[in-house]
């Protein structure tokens, strides 16, 4: 070894001694080694001895041969005699790792000669490539699923070469373009030829891309089918071998990310195995006075100075403020123990930026170093994806944790079933409906869980795997083990949910129980229809007594109070309906105008207006004040004889909140205003206004009767 040194020159003005050059050797994160002409080591630098876990003595001589992996053994063998004959090894093995495991390495060795030109010794370095070997996996992976993808005819794909002539397509293609796989195989399939002349411009344009690039983004152009038919289609482009590419008409960025990937890997690689990209340093720590290397300079911003010449407060000016303490108590420890391995944040000279560094570094000696020797590694990329999956991580977890409360908490039942239609998850609250723990639902099926239910819920759910659509706000009913014997209703929404590639995964049940609701709705509706019976009761009564009391000679009166009665009665109908909460205009509109209508091809009413609800008070007024703007148009206006007619209208403002209201007559006899204002006219007032809370006017116009009404809707 130490021949080898003195005929080699120093490196970057380190010193050139046997003991430097070892130090140097040592601080490299590469195994490092040097052999007899015949094989033997006679050196072997300390990472060397650290990935092993194997002292020095137990790898030189050929103590090596036991950390390659077996599976490796025959290879090495033949690599190490092929070197003897070329001249240059270059080969890769999988090396025993001290803690049993193994990782690949890339050895490349060179003999150095003596004056004569023999072998005085080989010196050789291997370099971990075990993260390429598994790009390389992952390419052969990706290469692996692509052809599955082409074979699955999703789209067309082709390959040939520049001249036109296409080597393979799979059946999608072959389909887009109109040729048979006989002409294909005949080589008479042409993709240049099926292209039409006003697109060929693209084509050239792309295979300089092509050229160029190695790729072609997506562009538009037309394919001439062979029966004549032209085909629009998405070309994309993308190189293969040298004189092959592939042609497919979805965009191909899945594939360019992976190849930016395998290129982005390699180069680190390279830049890894040639030393471009690595910082190092030889500081005398005496002095505080050493050597960088370019890379290092590059790394920092720090302007380059002759001959690399370096000041060891410099190094340490450029620390993060942050990371310095720490970094302090490292080194601390590394002078004790003769190695540092640390990562912290460097700021630059030139610009102030951050970047993350990776060091590892070499004390000597220990205890008491004079001399420290590293690399540099700039890893901010690694470091900041780090950082931003480790945020995605903390936001994703609580994400889940709040859909996790929400989903324990829910005051409605939630589950997910398969599509085995198995129970994969569900709630408190549904289990309790159900009368089943959430533990014991998990894995059962809905037929085993509520028997009761599955012949209306299998169907449905079934179906709506099958087709995709979800079925919203329906009510079904049944027994459960929580209350066997008892009919139960639920109000349920049961949605599909897909995964990424869009097929169905399940379905999401929300479940609200409303058994109790729809009891308290029927009681009401019962003792609505009650109370509306007995008011109808009541309202006869009243009849039979005013007729009793009035006798035969009051008939005009007991007829008006009468009608009055049945007005009334018609509207509580219209409110029945709609169990006492309201009505719309246009119902009541058009129950107090039917006995004045006659048959429809006479019908003398015109009623217009948009959509208004009520509420029972004011359903109740407008009804009595319509049979007066009847009883009265029937006796003394428009309906009083043919060819007279009545419109009804209404309108809302912009806001939906203040009604304006109208009867108009025409057709009738001349109108003049009554000497004095009877029960009929301020009834009419009084009900519109008071029930209504608006104001409303009678106008004896001579053409009809005009009544408006101005109201603000509750």
């Amino acid at each position: 070894m130490s021949a080898y040194v003195a005929t080699e020159p120093s490196m970057d003005g380190a010193a050139s001694s046997d003991g430097d050059f070892k130090a140097f050797m040592d601080a490299l994160p590469a195994i490092v080694f040097a052999t007899t002409p015949d094989g033997a080591n006679i050196y072997v630098n300390r990472f060397y001895q650290e990935f092993t876990g194997l002292p020095d003595a137990a790898l030189l001589g050929d103590g090596w041969i036991a950390t390659i992996h077996p599976e490796d053994g025959e290879a090495a063998a033949a690599a190490s005699g092929a070197a003897f004959g070329s001249g240059k090894l270059d080969a890769e093995y999988r090396f025993r790792r001290h803690d049993g495991g193994y990782r690949w390495f890339l050895c490349r060795a060179n003999p150095v000669r003596d004056d004569q030109g023999r072998i005085t010794h080989w010196i050789g370095v291997c370099t971990d490539i075990e993260d390429r070997k598994r790009t390389e996996a992952a390419l052969a992976e990706s290469e692996a699923l692509f052809r599955r993808f082409a074979d699955a005819n999703v789209v067309g794909v082709a390959t040939g070469d520049v001249s036109g002539r296409v080597f393979y397509a799979n059946d999608a293609f072959l389909r887009v373009t109109g040729w048979t796989r006989e002409q294909l195989a005949a080589g008479a399939v042409d993709w240049i030829g099926i292209t039409p002349p006003e697109h060929r411009q693209k084509d050239e344009v792309a295979m300089l891309e092509l050229e160029r690039d190695g790729v072609v983004q997506p562009f538009e152009k037309e394919y001439q089918r062979v029966d004549g038919r032209r085909v629009p289609v998405l070309v994309g482009v993308a190189r293969i071998t040298a004189d092959r590419h592939m042609c497919t008409v979805v965009d191909l960025s899945a594939i360019k990310s992976a190849e930016a990937a395998l290129r982005a890997s390699e180069e680190r690689l390279r830049l890894a195995v040639d030393g471009a990209g690595m910082g190092t340093w030889d500081m005398d720590l005496v002095t505080r006075t050493g050597v960088w290397s370019q890379a290092f300079f590059d790394i920092t911003g720090v302007p380059p100075t002759p001959g690399g010449a370096a000041d060891l407060q410099v190094m340490l000016d450029r620390i993060h403020p942050d990371d310095l303490p720490r970094l302090q108590a490292a080194v601390q420890q590394a002078r004790r123990t003769g190695r540092l391995v640390s990562e912290h944040r460097i700021l630059r000279a030139d610009n102030g930026e951050v970047r993350w560094g990776s060091v590892f570094s070499r004390y000597l000696p220990v205890p008491d170093p004079v001399r420290n020797v590293g690399v540099f590694f700039d890893v901010t990329a690694r470091k900041e994806a780090e950082l931003e999956l480790e945020l995605q991580r903390r936001q994703l977890a609580e994400q889940v944790a709040e859909l996790e409360a929400l989903y324990a908490t829910s005051p409605v039942g939630l589950a997910l079933i398969d599509t085995e239609l198995r129970y994969r998850r569900i709630n408190a609250k549904l289990a309790e409906i159900y009368g089943i723990s959430a533990a014991d639902h998990l894995g059962r099926t809905v037929r085993e869980i509520v028997p009761d239910l599955t012949e209306q819920a299998e169907a449905a759910l079934r179906r709506i795997l099958e087709t995709g659509e979800p079925l919203l706000d329906f009510e079904i009913t049944g027994e459960t083990p929580a209350q066997p014997g008892v009919e139960r209703v639920w109000r349920e929404d049961w949605v599909p949910l897909r995964k990424a590639d869009g097929t169905i995964g399940g379905i999401s049940i929300v479940a609200e129980e409303v058994t109790e609701r729809r009891r308290a709705e029927e009681r009401r509706r019962t003792l609505v229809n009650e109370l509306n019976h007995r008011v109808k009761n009541t309202l006869a009564t009243v009849q039979a007594i005013a007729s009793q009391t009035f006798g035969r000679e009051s008939a005009p009166i007991v007829d008006a109070f009468s009608a009055r009665l049945i007005a009334l009665s018609d509207a509580q109908d219209v409110l029945t309906r709609e169990d006492w909460e309201g009505a719309d205009l246009r119902d009541v509109v058009t129950a107090a105008l039917s006995p004045h209508r006659g048959h429809p091809a006479e019908d003398r009413f015109a009623v217009s207006g948009p959509p208004v609800r009520l509420d029972a008070p004011a359903a109740l007024g407008l009804a009595l004040a319509l049979h007066e703007l009847c009883t009265n148009a029937a006796k003394y206006g428009a309906l009083s004889r043919p060819g007279g007619r009545v419109e009804v209208s209404w309108t809302l403002d912009e806001a939906g909140r203040s009604l304006s209201f109208e009867w108009r007559e025409s057709g009738g006899p001349l109108v003049q205003p009554p000497a004095r204002r009877g029960f009929g006219s301020r009834l009419i007032e009084r009900a519109l206004a008071d029930d209504l809370k608006g104001e409303a006017r009678l106008h004896f116009n001579p053409a009809g009767l005009v009544c408006r009404l101005q109201a603000k809707l509750r």
